[in-house]
Parts: C-alpha cells; sequence; structure tokens
C-alpha cells in the first residue's frame, strides 16, 4: 500500500511572522518566503546579518516502519535560500559542540520526551529549535567574523556549520 500523505504541523501565522504585511493569505510563496526570513534573521551584535534561519513545519514521515517527526530548516544566506529535513536527533550533536563551542553562552535546548508526541508538543519542540539554531548560527557568526559576514552564501555557512548541507539519508534512530 503506498504511504500515507505527510501530515504537517504548521507554525501559527505570527510565530514566523507570516503577519507581516504582504505576507497574507493572499500573498502567495513568495510573501511567506520573505516573511519566514525577516523573522528568522540572525542577529549579529545587534544588527541585521544576511543569514536568517526558521522552522515552518514538522512533517510527520515514516520510514522503513518507523514514524518520526522530520523538522522542515529553511536558511537564507546572501542571495541562496535552501531548505533541509532534520530530525531532533540530529540536532542534539549540535547541542554538545554549542557547549563546546562557546562556554558560558548558553543555548536553550528543548529535552527529549519519550512519551506519544501530540501536535502541542511538537509545535513546541519547533518553536524551541527554531530559536536554538538562530543563536547556534548567531554565535557562529559573531565568533567567525569577517569570514562569514563578508561574503553571505550557502557554501560558507555549510563548510562552517554541516547542519545545514545535504544528508544522504535522515538516520533511522527514535527522535
Amino acid at each position: 500500500a503506498p504511504a500515507p500523505a505527510p501530515a504537517l504541523v504548521r507554525a501559527p501565522l505570527g510565530a514566523t511572522g507570516a503577519g507581516a504585511p504582504g505576507a497574507g493569505p493572499g500573498a502567495g510563496a513568495g510573501g511567506a518566503l520573505m516573511a519566514g526570513a525577516a523573522a528568522g534573521c540572525v542577529l549579529v551584535n545587534g544588527e541585521r546579518s544576511a543569514y536568517s534561519v526558521w522552522i515552518p513545519t514538522a512533517q510527520l514521515t515514516t520510514r522503513a516502519g518507523k514514524t518520526f517527526h522530520a523538522y522542515q530548516v529553511c536558511v537564507v544566506a546572501g542571495a541562496d535560500f535552501w531548505f533541509v529535513l532534520r530530525r531532533y536527533s540530529q540536532f542534539i550533536p549540535m547541542s554538545t559542540h554549542a557547549s563546546q563551542l562557546f562556554p558560558g553562552k548558553a543555548i536553550p535546548f528543548p529535552k527529549k520526551k519519550i512519551f506519544k508526541k501530540s501536535a502541542q508538543l511538537v509545535e513546541t519542540r519547533r518553536a524551541a529549535l527554531e530559536v536554538f539554531l538562530r543563536k547556534f548560527v548567531e554565535y557562529h557568526l559573531s565568533a567567525r567574523g569577517n569570514s562569514l559576514l563578508s561574503s553571505p552564501s550557502r557554501a560558507s555557512l555549510v563548510a562552517a556549520i554541516p547542519f545545514f548541507g545535504e544528508l544522504a539519508d535522515l538516520p533511522d534512530d527514535d527522535d
């Protein structure tokens, strides 16, 4: 039997800036993209940077008989836009890496929940992962200085933070 269509957990309108001018229901994909990019803008020393990171949805996916949520991570680096799908478990090494890279700078990370995931839990986790990613990139940009800020691109961001690059497949571990 064919796999069921993926279920999406969408961010509330205000969570990704969709309430911004030009991003209303009739604004189309371009308006939604611009609103998401504006809301997801990474600040460096209090100033807007050429980087934006946001997670608009969590998609329920089934692979090899296992069902899990994959978070759609949208990224803008200069003129480049792309997205990657990541499981919760793929964020965990970044959290560990963050505490080593940025000692003394706490980046809140949502804890793993063992029980069945409700839509509310998935949305709460989505929002927390979005904040985590934005802070991680902010600290990375601040620490790396001009190398990433002077020529923002997909290639430079992925070289600095491989999480935003292509992965062969989502791992089969628990999320």
